[in-house]
């Protein structure tokens, strides 16, 4: 037997049997999930339920799917109405697609997905049910953060002055709406940043007013309920914001609900509110009164704030000093390190070069200590074991003359035009023979002076230097020059 549901999303009437579990409204062509209807009951629950969620009484909405969940705690789309309401979810007319598109109403900073709702209406649907709740549940979440994002960048306000506008019946303004101007202006005088939705949201698109509402909401250390009659102070709007405030006060103790009234008795306001000391605006300078005691209000907790803000900026930036302070002092630590490092490696590189050098340099002056005057046994032990610091520096100055006579040498006899007999006689026979063994001196060197010493007409000499040449120590260009002094001067012809 079918029976008559109300569209979720149009409010149209929609035939489902028990087994379904999905379906088309005929009126807006919408698909959507739908309850198990296994009882008048429970389909008068679920319409009632769901027409006042589409008369944006959300509040009323998730007290029925509440009722109806505790029927029956299995049934997964009361979970999602609740959810529906929660983030009083409307549903409007694409004017381009003509699809119904959903528009939040209240704004949470949970996500859908993270609610208990939402984890009861996914663990008890089907399997079609669940990829439906958790489609929705993200273009949910999408929208929920544009609000978030748009109201972060709101300056916060003050004060919340939470009022009906226009009356239903005349559709004229309510007196309502001229005492909150009233006390608007006041607190705008006293230096109060105030809500009003006639001038605050002035500017605003109506499908962009949520994320301003969101933002003032959340921000108020005050709210002002204004009304001048029950009606409106359970107007559907009206509720809507200061039921949502009384759900910020929970979370910020710091926050303060102010029913003012007038023409009405205080007993008439809606219970939750009524506990509130409440302003009469019937008596004299009652506007005076309520604009002082609010700036106190707000002076006290911005303050407040403001000191908690300082501190909280003092404390991050102390942080951020010695944060910087730490990174300093590691990066100091790595410097010193890498000095030392590139320290160590210089020193040790010296030491080998030193050690390379010392090899070197002292090689030859050993050697030629060796060599000089190897028959003074005296001066050396039979291996040449030792050698006495005295000795050693007094041969060890011997070859450093050997080494500067042919440097002499060589700069006076490079030169032919500057050739210098007597010079080079002399440095050869004070500085460069007196001091060395003739096996010691190089090839190239003994070609130097045997060739200078036949310009100097000292032929023996001159062919002794010659006959103790090894062609293989010498480069190609001296072989070539040795060979044309070989022609040149006839001294080998007997060999």
């Amino acid at each position: 037997m079918a029976t008559i549901l109300k569209c979720k999303m149009c409010g149209g009437d929609i035939e489902v049997n028990e087994d379904m579990s999905v379906g088309t409204c005929i009126y807006c062509g919408s698909t959507m999930t739908l309850p198990r209807i296994d009882s008048d009951k429970k389909a008068r629950l679920f319409n009632m339920a769901n027409q006042y969620r589409l008369n944006n009484e959300f509040d009323k909405a998730y007290e029925a799917y509440k009722n109806i969940v505790s029927e029956d705690e299995q049934e997964a789309e009361a979970y999602w109405g609740m959810i529906l309401s929660e983030y009083g979810v409307e549903y409007v007319e694409d004017p381009k697609t003509k699809r119904r598109i959903p528009t939040c109403h209240r704004t949470l900073a949970k996500p859908v997905k993270s609610s208990v709702n939402y984890e009861r209406a996914y663990e008890y649907a089907d399997a079609e049910r669940r990829m439906m709740y958790s489609d929705e549940a993200d273009v949910i979440n999408d929208l929920q953060k544009k609000i978030l994002a748009v109201s972060s960048s709101i300056e916060p306000y003050d004060v919340f002055i939470c009022y009906k506008e226009t009356d239903d019946d005349t559709k004229e303004r309510t007196q309502d709406s001229v005492i909150a101007q009233d006390i608007y202006n006041e607190l705008e005088k006293q230096g109060l940043k105030t809500f009003f939705a006639k001038i605050s949201l002035e500017s605003i698109l109506g499908k962009d007013y949520e994320p301003h509402i969101y933002a003032a909401l959340h921000s108020a250390k005050v709210m002002l309920v204004v009304t001048t009659s029950a009606s409106h102070c359970k107007a559907v709007w009206v509720k809507n914001e200061w039921s949502r405030y009384l759900g910020f006060m929970e979370e910020d103790a710091s926050k303060t609900l102010i029913p003012v009234y007038k023409d009405m008795s205080p007993y008439e306001l809606p219970d939750e509110i009524a506990k509130y000391q409440a302003q009469d605006m019937s008596k004299i300078g009652a506007i005076q009164d309520l604009a002082a005691g609010v700036k106190k209000l707000c002076g006290r907790t911005i303050t407040q704030a403001n000191n908690e803000t300082i501190n909280m900026l003092l404390r991050d930036k102390a942080e951020r000093e010695e944060e910087k302070v730490r990174e300093k002092i590691e990066e100091e630590k790595k410097r010193k390190k890498k000095k030392k490092r590139i320290k160590a490696a210089i020193i040790s590189i010296s030491i080998v070069v030193v050690l390379a050098f010392c090899g070197i340099v002292l090689y030859k002056p050993i050697y030629y200590i060796c060599t000089l005057d190897s028959q003074d046994d005296e001066i050396f032990e039979e291996h040449y074991g030792y050698v006495s610091e005295s000795i050693f520096n007094r041969f060890l100055s011997k070859s450093d003359r050997y080494r500067k006579g042919m440097l002499d040498f060589k700069k006076e006899t490079k030169n032919s035009n500057r050739f210098s007999k007597n010079k080079v006689q002399t440095i050869l026979n004070e500085e460069v023979f007196p001091y060395c063994d003739i096996s010691i001196i190089s090839d190239s060197d003994k070609y130097w002076i045997a060739r200078s010493l036949w310009k100097l007409e000292d032929f023996d000499k001159s062919m002794y230097f010659y006959k103790s040449i090894n062609r293989d120590g010498l480069s190609a260009h001296e072989r070539i020059a040795l060979d044309d002094d070989v022609q040149r001067k006839g001294y080998f012809t007997e060999q």
